[in-house]
């Protein structure tokens, strides 16, 4: 069943969530500046300890722009990701203090220093 899920809507929320990612970017000037120093490289995002019940999301991956925002690539090259980025799926508690604010996601890097910290940056700040 997923596959099919994900063939007919997965590309479009996917897009949908690389639009609201830049426009968070674009409204923070020294988030977009941090990332321009990294253009063209590539992320990997996948999601981890995601519930058996529900169905895997399936892993995507981003480029940086010259502009210092992100770019849906649809057929990644694994050998031109220099950073990954393991993202745990929370808990509905968890959630729920991530939509208050009053958490930090649970975000694992592994890759490129310069663009894991970056990255860290980001995540800690937006």
């Amino acid at each position: 069943m997923w596959p099919s899920v994900d063939a007919l809507v997965g590309s479009a929320v996917r897009a949908r969530l690389v639009l609201l990612v830049n426009h968070v970017l674009a409204r923070e000037p020294a988030a977009a500046q941090r990332l321009r120093a990294h253009a063209g490289a590539h992320l990997r995002i996948e999601l981890t300890d995601q519930p058996p019940f529900l169905p895997q999301w399936p892993a995507m991956t981003l480029a940086v722009t010259p502009a210092g925002l992100f770019e849906l690539e649809e057929s990644p090259a694994e050998a031109a990701t220099r950073l990954t980025v393991r993202v745990a799926t929370p808990d509905p508690a968890r959630l729920l203090a991530l939509i208050a604010g009053d958490a930090r996601p649970d975000v694992h890097l592994e890759g490129a220093a310069a663009l894991a910290a970056d990255m860290n940056w980001l995540v800690e700040n937006l």
